[in-house]
């Protein structure tokens, strides 16, 4: 191999192996792509630099890929592709940065509806059926969760915890569960937001079902999971969203801290207010 790949350039055969294989282990990870990029793995206690090189982007790209929420972590630290990086795959995509995460978040808001045809009543009530059936209503009337339906064929689920109540947003895209729920507005100030930002992506590597996001315009933190329906039921359905109440408010209320903190320069920046 002429030079050592980018993690940049590891982010679709990333996601291609996490698509194709299921669950992977890290070992595993890192022996696929060092054999589809032709480095060779030494089993010495040593490795070779381009191997120690290598490996550090592997790590650098899967960091990226779990802390944008294109890939999942399981308890055993297996990592799985989500929807949106089935939708990364789709598009054809290649760099992961602000332009691209910024047309996800946005593709996720606007999932695709099949517009209707003007074909008749018997197609009408046909398409009725189906959303009736659809795999959402299924999961949710066998969750014994409380839950309103929405006129787009999604619905909202209202959850309690501790600190403060949830309202999760669920919809149903191309087989996979969608789950969104509101976290907190992000600070006006520049310095607040990015430490905000920046504790809310490194919190997600302490979840595995649900991860922090930011919202199209970056106005807001939502907390987001995704889940097949074909490999859930309407328990496992219910056991996600209590984790609102568990592990996902131990890292609300971290990142709470960290919003209502006062800032370093606000002490000073008052000084300077009084001796003007």
């Amino acid at each position: 191999m002429e030079k050592t790949p980018r993690a940049q350039e590891l982010n679709a055969p990333i996601l291609k192996l996490a698509r194709d294989r299921g669950a992977l282990a890290d070992k595993d990870l890192h022996a696929l792509l060092a054999l589809d990029f032709g480095i060779a793995v030494s089993a010495k206690p040593i490795a070779s630099v381009d191997h120690m090189l290598f490996s550090a982007s592997v790590n650098l790209a899967k960091r990226r890929l779990v802390r944008y929420g294109l890939l999942s972590l399981d308890g055993q630290k297996h990592i799985s592709i989500t929807a949106q990086g089935e939708l990364f795959l789709a598009r054809g995509f290649t760099r992961l940065d602000a332009r691209v995460r910024q047309c996800l978040d946005q593709a996720w808001l606007n999932l695709d509806v099949p517009g209707q045809s003007a074909a008749g009543a018997d197609e009408m009530v046909e398409r009725s059926a189906e959303e009736e059936e659809s795999p959402l209503h299924e999961l949710l009337a066998a969750s014994n969760l409380e839950f309103e339906e929405l006129a787009n064929g999604g619905a909202l689920v209202p959850v309690w915890s501790r600190l403060r109540s949830w309202i999760v947003d669920l919809r149903e895209s191309n087989g996979w569960i969608c789950l969104r729920t509101h976290v907190m507005a992000l600070p006006d100030k520049p310095a607040a937001r990015m430490a905000l930002v920046d504790a809310a992506m490194r919190a997600n590597t302490n979840l595995t079902s649900w991860r922090f996001s930011l919202g199209s315009r970056s106005q807001a933190i939502f907390l987001e999971a995704e889940c097949r329906a074909e490999h859930i039921d309407g328990e496992d359905l219910a056991a996600i969203i209590s984790l609102l109440g568990t592990t996902a408010e131990e890292q609300y209320e971290a990142l709470l801290k960290i919003a209502l903190a006062p800032s370093p320069l606000d002490a000073l920046e008052a000084a300077f207010r009084r001796s003007a």
